[in-house]
């Protein structure tokens, strides 16, 4: 049974209905569809949606070694661009738009560069076996990992610091309650960084991937339920 890949799995399918979610109720107020921050919000979810569906198919539907090995090079551009859109809202907060920009293209650019890399030196991903449970492990460079895990986990952090921070000065309990979602979604995506890129790496043990999926779709359930929560009549997501 791919545990890794049904966790990846779950987390795909909330990630897909937050963004559809977003995008409707956005749709009902053409206002909103010209916010910046609500756009953005929106794609992250978009790219987070994409990132967890290249985690989940391996191991799910693919049992060709050749083919499994493909989905993982494409998510770590996906993972520097969920990463770039989500720490876009705590800087459109903080008025750092011009910064905003140049992350997000950096981001795009690495992306394509790590994917492109990633081919290059194409290596098979390989079957780990943990009881009854199976997963595929990609073969990545030492460079590419370290710099889109170091990626994902600090901008994890910094949105989950952030949100937690900005929470705590709001006035209205749903808007705080919100903000609190939001940031503990993202320190849990902070343990699953740190469990995947760090721990795995460094013990190659398969406990490690677990624990960074399972985080993953516990951070995933708290965001998404932090976007449901939200109604365009309040003007505001956070």
């Amino acid at each position: 049974m791919p545990i890794v890949a049904l966790t990846n799995f779950a987390s795909a399918i909330i990630a897909t209905a937050t963004a559809f979610l977003i995008r409707q109720r956005l749709l009902t107020e053409n206002r909103e569809m010209t916010d910046v921050l609500m756009r953005d919000f929106f794609k992250a979810f978009v790219s987070l949606a994409i990132l967890f569906w290249l985690l989940a198919l391996p191991g799910l539907f693919i049992r060709n070694i050749l083919l499994a090995s493909i989905p993982p090079r494409l998510a770590t551009g996906m993972v520097l661009l969920t990463s770039a859109y989500f720490i876009s809202t705590p800087l459109l907060i903080l008025n750092k738009g011009q910064v905003r920009k140049i992350l997000q293209l950096t981001a795009i650019c690495m992306g394509i560069l790590f994917i492109v890399i990633d081919f290059y030196f194409f290596k098979l991903s390989s079957v780990k076996t943990y009881g009854d449970f199976f997963y595929y492990a990609p073969s990545q460079l030492i460079f590419v990992r370290a710099i889109t895990g170091a990626a994902s986990l600090l901008s994890a952090l910094a949105s989950g610091l952030f949100f937690i921070a900005h929470g705590t000065r709001l006035d209205s309990r749903q808007l705080k309650t919100r903000s609190l979602l939001l940031g503990s979604g993202f320190l849990l995506f902070t343990t699953s960084s740190i469990f995947n890129y760090i721990v795995f790496s460094i013990s190659f043990n398969t406990v490690a991937l677990i624990a960074a999926s399972t985080s993953g779709l516990l951070g995933m359930v708290l965001l998404g339920i932090g976007v449901i929560a939200y109604h365009p009549s309040e003007k505001r997501l956070v």
